[in-house]
């Protein structure tokens, strides 16, 4: 009984350890927050990635290249989740930058990757 409840005790510990933080340090620099964030997103911790994009957009917002880069990364993350409203709907939104003011200084590979992810949400609906 003593060995389940130490089991047990590990298991809890070990899995409280990769939970979503509760609190995201909001003075990190972008290149902590996106290093952070895709550290998460390759361990398939999408929530706790999510936390430290969402940061970078509160702080870091007037950063416009990074600003879409985090926003393509948040609606990869939808589309990694299956929920293809939301990211259609996130794909859009980030396209429509790259028709806006101030476009010819974004990166193209967010433009290029999210048309790309758009068309094959297209292909897949019924």
């Amino acid at each position: 009984m003593k060995k389940l409840t130490a089991i047990i005790l590990a298991i809890l510990i070990i899995t409280s350890c990769t939970s979503t933080p509760a609190e995201v340090d909001e003075t990190l620099n972008p290149a902590e927050l996106f290093q952070l964030a895709q550290e998460a997103s390759n361990n398939k911790d999408y929530e706790t990635a999510l936390s430290y994009y969402e940061v970078f957009v509160k702080h870091h917002s007037e950063d416009i290249q990074r600003l879409v880069e985090a926003e393509y990364e948040i609606a990869f993350i939808a589309f990694k989740q299956g929920d293809t409203d939301r990211a259609k709907l996130l794909f859009t939104e980030l396209l429509d930058r790259y028709s806006g003011e101030g476009a010819s200084v974004l990166p193209g590979w967010p433009m290029i990757l999210s048309r790309k992810i758009l068309k094959e949400i297209e292909n897949e609906s019924p």
